[in-house]
C-alpha cells in the first residue's frame, strides 16, 4: 500500500489522473436518465481521455452537456450521455492538403556529390 504523502510536499500529483480509464465497470443501460457520471466514468464509458472532455467543454455548443455543480465539480447525465453516443457522429477527417502537394509537384532528387537537382525518370 502506498503512502500518503503530505499535502506541502512538493512532489505530490496535483492534477490528478488525465489518461484513459480502464472500461466502465457498470452498464449504462441499467442507470436513470438523472444519474450523475464523474468525468472518469465518462470517459470510461467513451474509451477517450478525461483530457478530451475537458476540451469539449470549452466548446458551449458541444452536443455533449455538462452540469457544474455548486462545488466546482463537473458531472454529466446518463441521459444525456446516452443522447450524445445515438448522434453517432463520425470523426470528421482533415483534407489530405499535404498529399495533393505532393502530387501537384514532382519529387526532385539531389544528388549527393554535386548538390544538382535530378528530375526523376518517368
Amino acid at each position: 500500500m502506498r503512502k500518503k504523502r503530505p499535502p506541502d510536499d512538493p512532489n505530490r500529483e496535483r492534477h490528478g489522473f488525465r489518461g484513459v480509464p480502464p472500461p466502465a465497470t457498470f452498464s449504462l443501460a441499467t442507470l436513470p436518465d438523472d444519474a450523475l457520471l464523474t468525468t472518469i466514468e465518462v470517459a470510461a464509458v467513451l474509451r477517450g481521455s478525461t483530457n478530451t472532455l475537458d476540451v469539449w467543454r470549452t466548446d458551449p455548443d458541444h452536443p455533449l452537456q455538462w452540469i457544474s455543480l455548486p462545488s466546482g465539480f463537473v458531472r454529466y447525465t446518463a441521459g444525456v450521455l446516452r443522447a450524445y453516443l445515438a448522434l453517432g457522429r463520425r470523426r470528421v477527417k482533415k483534407p489530405a492538403l499535404v498529399t495533393a502537394k505532393l502530387a501537384a509537384h514532382p519529387k526532385k532528387r539531389r544528388t549527393a556529390a554535386r548538390g544538382e537537382h535530378v528530375e526523376p525518370a518517368e
